[in-house]
């Protein structure tokens, strides 16, 4: 979570190409797997819903790893930049859930939900994540590039480029009311750690590496969407990032009238 013009806002990879020539358009969140650290020859163990399950990777961990397979951010990075919001932990089990990937076979999901907040949405480290404007970027996992979907070969499994978006908490909320946990407001942000200069260096060129250009599919989808949903209010507004992350909020006419007499009152005195 990232303040962006004074509105609580949330990244979430909006859209996935995958190894196969396959784009999914959907909201997510930086998710990853727990990795089994030994066989399971018993599937109604109760220590596999256990938050702390001996049979997986900790989950704090597979945290810091998600961050960095999905997003390229390096250890030192999450560390200098991200905060975690304690009391937003959140775990819960999803059982008899159909699975996606197997159709007709019956799963059971044990989810850890975190939440972090970036900890100076205005710090240069953090342009790598497309703030402090909340400006869309993309990343890659394995060996993505744009020419391997048409040779015959393809690309590797495993392969995937990632459009991430910072969408309105507040928004989010709204229309995932039901699936999605509650989570406090962000804490008050500490000043940032300073790393030496060969370390700074190193985790600028990791983070390179994961950055690439937005593909002309995924630039083509977002120009048409943004042309279908574009008003002409915010077509004339002079700050467009403004006036979008403040578009749903609403005025309080009773309390600007109400100012509105008491200065008609001092300048008629």
């Amino acid at each position: 979570m990232a303040e962006i013009f004074g509105v609580i806002h949330i990244l979430q990879s909006r859209m996935q190409c995958q190894y196969d020539g396959q784009i999914i358009e959907r909201l997510q969140v930086p998710l990853r797997k727990l990795l089994w650290t030994k066989d399971v020859n018993d599937t109604e163990d109760p220590e596999l819903q256990n938050p702390a399950c001996s049979f997986t990777e900790k989950w704090r961990t597979a945290v810091t790893n998600a961050l960095h397979d999905r997003l390229g951010l390096p250890e030192h990075w999450q560390k200098t930049h991200l905060e975690e919001e304690v009391h937003a932990y959140h775990f819960k089990v999803e059982d008899n859930v159909q699975s996606d990937g197997y159709p007709g076979l019956s799963t059971t999901y044990c989810i850890h939900q975190i939440s972090f907040n970036v900890v100076d949405a205005q710090s240069a480290g953090v342009q790598c994540i497309g703030l402090p404007q909340g400006q869309e970027f993309a990343t890659s996992e394995g060996e993505f590039n744009f020419t391997g979907q048409f040779e015959d070969s393809g690309l590797p499994i495993g392969t995937q480029l990632n459009i991430w978006t910072w969408r309105r908490f507040e928004t989010m909320l709204h229309q995932a009311a039901q699936t999605m946990p509650k989570i406090a407001d962000a804490s008050k942000p500490s000043p940032p750690t300073t790393l030496p200069v060969p370390e700074a260096r190193e985790i600028q060129n990791q983070q390179l590496i994961k950055r690439v250009p937005m593909p002309t599919l995924s630039a083509t989808a977002l120009v048409s969407w943004q042309t279908k949903h574009r008003s002409p209010q915010k077509e004339n507004a002079l700050n467009t990032k403004l006036h979008a992350a403040m578009e749903t909020e609403k005025t309080n006419w009773d309390k600007v009238k109400g100012w509105h007499r008491i200065l008609k009152t001092r300048s008629t005195r």
